[in-house]
């Protein structure tokens, strides 16, 4: 079952009520959509739920195609056993672009890790909070500029 409470019943992952496949060392992938934030302000996040699904010895990475190249924003290598659903954010800000995608991947590394089910991610969403005040001798993270007392995408503005 999914983790939301809505009744839309979707989730994404890895042979969802069944065990993995058999080959060791496979690297599954699930990406999502491209999706243009390139005019948000303020930080950007990816937030989702998760369950692990006793996954086993396994290596984890969650990556953000930066208009590119994929970009890793998270990874894990180890054991995750836990059984319940686990909520997780990661900041996107230095991805920010017109054709953001976002990559979940995992990889058997343990023969036994077959009887299991794969991870599982539901409630996906990238939000853009409020913009950085700023001043104009301020400069902003990434490629932005100050305007108007706050930071704005794009490349910096020369009033020179």
């Amino acid at each position: 079952a999914d983790h939301s409470e809505s009744e839309d019943n979707g989730l994404a992952g890895t042979i969802i009520g069944g065990p993995m496949l058999k080959e060791v060392d496979q690297d599954y992938c699930l990406t999502s959509p491209a999706v243009d934030v390139s005019s948000s302000l303020g930080p950007l996040t990816l937030s989702y739920w998760h369950y692990p699904n006793k996954l086993w010895v396994y290596k984890f990475r969650i990556e953000a195609w930066d208009g590119l190249e994929w970009k890793t924003i998270w990874s894990g290598n180890g054991t995750m056993n836990d059984q319940a659903w686990l909520f997780a954010e990661h900041d996107l800000s230095e991805v920010r672009n017109s054709q953001l995608k976002i990559r979940f991947c995992h990889t058997t590394s343990y023969d036994t890790a077959k009887d299991f089910g794969g991870w599982s991610i539901d409630d996906m969403a990238i939000t853009s909070g409020e913009p950085t005040p700023c001043d104009d001798s301020d400069i902003c993270t990434g490629d932005g500029s100050c305007e108007g007392g706050e930071c704005q995408p794009g490349p910096p503005v020369d009033c020179n």
